[in-house]
């Protein structure tokens, strides 16, 4: 091989582990970005969605603009402010 294919080879490479860590760091900070609504204060899962309201202190807290949550991953159901 010639030291310019060497040369163009080493080049790609840096180029490639850069771009994959640039990917890795985005994605650390769209998950830090989250608010800490959509994560689970038991196990952490983003997997949560609106749990409805069920008894009068769930609209007591709908009027505080605290919403019931329900994670999928282990059923914590928890109250976020929006």
């Amino acid at each position: 091989m010639r030291w310019t294919a060497v040369l163009r080879h080493a080049v790609d490479k840096f180029a490639a582990e850069a771009k994959e860590r640039r990917a890795h760091l985005s994605r650390n900070l769209l998950t830090m970005m989250q608010r800490p609504a959509e994560r689970c204060p038991r196990c952490g899962s983003s997997e949560v969605h609106h749990s409805h309201r069920s008894n009068p202190v769930d609209r007591v807290f709908w009027l505080l603009r605290w919403r019931a949550y329900r994670c999928h991953m282990c059923s914590c159901r928890f109250h976020a402010h929006e």
